[in-house]
């Protein structure tokens, strides 16, 4: 059986994978990446922030800034995801 992984990234990605748990998709399994917020779901957030070692960033940054932020964890971003997707 195939499995799915629904990925969310940033506030509006983290709201529509919740949304998407509630009515529930047949061997689904959900994540998020992002910023600050979503670490209280039972949907497992990875804080692009934290991933970089930094405590926070300056309130509205741009899309350039979140961008380079996943850049630099490119590898860890692909090994959480396959370590997902192999869960049974």
């Amino acid at each position: 059986m195939s499995k799915i992984l629904i990925i969310g990234v940033g506030g509006a990605g983290a709201n529509t994978v919740k949304r998407m748990k509630e009515v529930g998709i047949p061997n689904a399994d959900y994540i998020t990446f992002g910023g600050y917020g979503h670490e209280l779901s039972d949907i497992p957030h990875y804080n692009l922030i934290k991933m970089n070692g930094y405590d926070s960033i300056i309130n509205g940054a741009s899309a350039k800034a979140w961008q380079e932020l996943a850049e630099n964890v490119k590898d860890e971003i692909g090994e959480i995801i396959e370590s997902h997707l192999n869960q049974e």
